[in-house]
This record gives C-alpha cells, sequence and structure tokens, in this order.
C-alpha cells in the first residue's frame, strides 16, 4: 500500500516537534521554549488520537484505509525511535538521604536533576513530617526520599549514610554534559571495570554517582 505525503507529513512534522522539544524538557523543563513547545506536541498529539477515533468510527464509510495507512506509517517510521528518545535520561531504584538542610536539597535535586515534588507513597516505611518524594524527569513515580536528620536520630531510625547513592543513566556522557551545563560539579567519567561511572557532590557534600548500568 502506497503511503500518500498528506498522510505522513503530518506525522513527519509531528517528529520534528517532539525532537525539539523533549531535549529542551529534559534540560531546561521550565523554561519558555520548551513550554510552547509541549503545548504544540500536546496539541499535536490530541489531534492524531481524535484523527484515529474519526477513522475508526466512520471506517464504514470508507475512511478505514485512511486510519490504517497512517497507523502503518507512524510503526514503520516513528514507534521505534520515539519509544527510545522518551525512555528516561536518569533513573533509580531507591536513593534515601538525610540531611541538616532539606530546603536546600529539594533545591539541589531539583536543579541539578531536574526533579519534581511528588507525594510520598503510602506503603513507604517509616514516614517523617520532614519527608520530601522526588521523582526524576519521565518517571510516574517517585523514587528519592529526603528527610531531616534530626527527626531520623530522635525517632531512632537506623539510616546509615550511603557511601555513594547511586543513579543510572543510559547515555553517561549526555548526562555528564546535562549536570555540567547546570553548574553542577562533576568528575571525569571512569572506567569501574563492570561499568562507567562519574561522581557529583550534593549540597551537603554527599557522594552522587552515576553510572551506566552494566
Amino acid at each position: 500500500m502506497k503511503v500518500r505525503l498528506w498522510v505522513i507529513g503530518p506525522f513527519l512534522a509531528y517528529l520534528l516537534v517532539f525532537l525539539l522539544w523533549f531535549p529542551l524538557w529534559q534540560h531546561s523543563p521550565h523554561s519558555f521554549s520548551a513550554r510552547v513547545l509541549g503545548i504544540l506536541f500536546g496539541a499535536m498529539t490530541a489531534i492524531l488520537v481524535a484523527l484515529y477515533v474519526v477513522g475508526v468510527f466512520f471506517a464504514p464509510l470508507g475512511l478505514g484505509p485512511v486510519t490504517e495507512i497512517a497507523i502503518k506509517a507512524y510503526e514503520t517510521f516513528f514507534g521505534d525511535h520515539l519509544r527510545k528518545a522518551a525512555m528516561p535520561l536518569f533513573y533509580t531504584d531507591s536513593v534515601t538521604l538525610a540531611y541538616s538542610d532539606v530546603e536546600g536539597a529539594k533545591r539541589w535535586w531539583i536543579e541539578a536533576f531536574g526533579c519534581k515534588v511528588a507525594k510520598a507513597p503510602s506503603d513507604w516505611d517509616c514516614p517523617l513530617p520532614s519527608d520530601v518524594a522526588l521523582q526524576l524527569p519521565g518517571h510516574d513515580a517517585p523514587t528519592i526520599l529526603l528527610n531531616a536528620k534530626a527527626e531520623v536520630e530522635q525517632a531512632g531510625y537506623d539510616r546509615p549514610s550511603p557511601l555513594a547513592s547511586v543513579i543510572f543513566c543510559e547515555k553517561l556522557k549526555k548526562g555528564h554534559e546535562q549536570l555540567a551545563s547546570r553548574g553542577v560539579p562533576v568528575g571525569p567519567i571512569q572506567d569501574g571495570g563492570d561499568t562507567q561511572f562519574f561522581e557529583t557532590r550534593d549540597s551537603e557534600g554527599n557522594v552522587i554517582q552515576v553510572c551506566k548500568e552494566p
């Protein structure tokens, strides 16, 4: 089945907007250009979904082939590329750190990694009033927990500071460049045998090791 330009054209435009918006959103999620491109990308997504729904609804009237062409074009040309591009840059299973200044630590994580404050899940153990749950960009659940040292000690919780907190990064060089561009002091990329990594320190000197998952 021949794919016509008037069908593939909107998908090319959609891909172009995505490729412009997504790096900006990862690097500067609150910038004006990222917001504008985000709105445009969202609007185009809504239009394409609406066209798909209309195509399916009117398939008995002869518009089904148009929808079929559009879906095939999307899956053939853009499916794998968009899925790979949309993968989060940073991810971690769990990081828990106690601070003297929780607000300062929260600002550091937001500015360095682009984290967002989230509601702490009810199944997290030993909640404290100072708890701050953070989620990394591209994730829908928090994996980072910050709390006050004084509260941890007062509650008698056994939460020793780790030698290094681990953040995984699939594209290590890109992650290194992104943090450096945000003014975060980063060490050189090192070869750890099984994997590569670099280190940085948070607002209170805790070592954050960013490594490529082996």
